[in-house]
C-alpha cells in the first residue's frame, strides 16, 4: 500500500520536474523531451543566462502584471480615488552562476567537480532527427551559430515558426573534472570540457578559527555560463537548463556548527545551543540550495546543489504522563 510519506514523494517530484525540469535521475524519453514553446518561458527556475548578456537578454520579457491591473471600486470618481502613479520597473536578471562552499581538510589533495544540465534547440516535427553523432556533434557548435539552411537551389527556402512558439528538443549533456589542491592558487578558472563556454571557477583561502583543525580551507566552486548571445531569437540556446553542480572528495568534509551566539549569555540562545549542538552544515550555496549526500555515519563525501530543497521535520509527540490527560477531545 503506498504510504502518505510515498504520495507526498512523488508529488514533490512532479512538482520538480514542472518547475524545473527532467534530470539524470529521470527515464530517457524524459531527459530528451520536446516542449512546445522556449524552454525559459516553460520552466520557472533552473538555468542560468550568459555572464555577458545585455539585460534584455538576461531577464523576463514577459509585462509585469500588477502594473497592469486597475483597482475596481463602486464608489464615483474623484481625486481621492485616483490610482497611485506605477513605482518605476526594476528588471529581475536571471542567475549566470551558481556555486557551492565548504570546509575541506588542510591533507585534502584532489576534488571532483561534476556538472549537469540541458541544452534546448528549436525542433522541427515534419523534418527527421539528425542521428545521435550528428546531434553531439551540433551540441558542441556555438548555439548563435546553428541555423537551419537548405543544400540546393531547386526546394524553396525552409521558413521556420517564431522561434519563441516552435517546439524545442533538450539535450542531456554533462562533464567532470578533477581539481588539484595541491599548491592550488587563491582563485583560478577552468574551462569545462565539451560544454561550450561553461567555466568553473575556484576560490581556495585557509580558515584560522580556534573551532576547526590547523589547516582546514574554505573552498568555493562556481559553474559560470560564458556563452556569447547577440539577439533575442537565440537567448535560449545560450541558457542552460536544469543546471546542476556536485563536488565529491575522498575526505569527508568539515562540518560547520553554528557559531552565532556561541558565547551568548542569554538563556534562550543558550538554550537553542544546547538543543541544536549536533546539528552541522557541510555546504553553503549561492544562489541555490546545497543538499549533502550523508553515509550511514553521518559523514559527508559529496555535496550537489538543489533548485528545490527538501528539509526533513521530526514529528514532536508528548511523553505520556500517568493520570494526566493531553489529548483535545471532547
Amino acid at each position: 500500500m503506498t504510504t502518505p510519506a510515498e504520495v507526498r514523494q512523488q508529488l514533490i517530484e512532479a512538482l520538480k520536474l514542472d518547475l524545473i525540469g527532467p534530470t539524470p535521475g529521470h527515464p530517457e524519453d524524459f531527459q530528451r523531451e520536446i516542449i512546445e514553446q522556449a524552454p525559459s518561458k516553460w520552466y520557472l527556475s533552473g538555468f542560468l543566462a550568459p555572464s555577458g548578456a545585455s539585460i534584455s537578454l538576461r531577464s523576463d520579457d514577459s509585462p509585469d502584471a500588477d502594473n497592469e491591473l486597475e483597482a475596481l471600486t463602486d464608489k464615483p470618481n474623484s481625486e481621492d480615488d485616483a490610482p497611485p502613479e506605477p513605482a518605476a520597473a526594476r528588471k529581475s536578471l536571471f542567475p549566470a552562476s551558481l556555486g557551492i562552499s565548504a570546509l575541506v581538510p588542510a591533507d585534502l589533495k584532489t576534488l571532483k567537480v561534476k556538472v549537469t544540465w540541458g541544452d534546448y534547440f528549436p525542433y522541427i516535427e515534419d523534418i527527421e532527427s539528425p542521428p545521435e553523432s550528428a546531434e553531439a556533434e551540433q551540441a558542441e557548435q556555438s548555439p548563435a551559430a546553428i541555423t537551419p539552411t537548405d543544400t540546393t537551389d531547386e526546394k524553396p527556402e525552409l521558413e521556420l515558426p517564431p522561434i519563441t512558439a516552435s517546439p524545442w528538443r533538450r539535450i542531456p549533456k554533462q562533464s567532470e573534472i578533477s581539481l588539484d589542491l595541491t599548491a592550488h592558487p587563491a582563485t583560478k578558472t577552468y574551462t569545462l570540457p565539451g560544454s561550450d563556454r561553461l567555466s568553473i571557477v575556484v576560490y581556495l583561502k585557509p580558515i584560522e578559527s580556534e573551532y576547526f583543525e590547523p589547516g582546514t580551507q574554505s573552498i568555493s566552486v562556481f559553474l559560470v555560463n560564458n556563452r556569447k548571445i547577440t539577439k533575442q531569437e537565440d537567448r535560449d540556446m545560450s541558457y542552460i537548463f536544469q543546471a546542476q553542480l556536485a563536488i565529491a572528495a575522498s575526505q569527508p568534509f568539515v562540518p560547520r556548527i553554528n557559531l552565532q551566539g556561541l558565547n551568548s549569555i542569554d538563556f534562550d540562545e543558550c538554550v537553542a545551543n544546547l538543543q541544536y549542538r549536533n546539528d552541522v552544515e557541510y555546504g553553503v550555496g549561492h544562489n541555490v540550495s546545497v543538499e549533502p549526500d550523508l553515509e550511514p555515519d553521518g559523514q559527508c563525501y559529496r555535496l550537489r546543489t538543489e533548485w528545490i530543497p527538501q528539509a526533513a521535520v521530526c514529528k514532536v509527540k508528548p511523553a505520556p504522563i500517568t493520570g494526566v490527560e493531553l489529548t483535545m477531545e471532547t
